[in-house]
């Protein structure tokens, strides 16, 4: 798991009720992670994708209180 998805993901610790965010290491190291809200999907990328970063950020910044 790449240290820069962590620790975006540490910046955001107050979810809204019902949010999950689920970091996982699939296939060759990289990283997947899904954002949850109330068990439906919300968002969910893979680490190698273009601008992933910035939409992690963008969807922890939409789920957070």
């Amino acid at each position: 798991m790449n240290e820069q998805t962590l620790a975006i993901i540490a910046l955001y610790p107050n979810l809204k009720e019902g949010v999950t965010v689920a970091p996982d290491v699939v296939a060759h190291g990289s990283a997947r992670v899904e954002i949850r809200e109330k068990g439906h999907l919300h968002w969910r990328a893979f680490d190698f994708e273009p601008g992933f970063y910035e939409a992690l950020e963008k969807n922890l910044k939409y789920v957070s209180k």
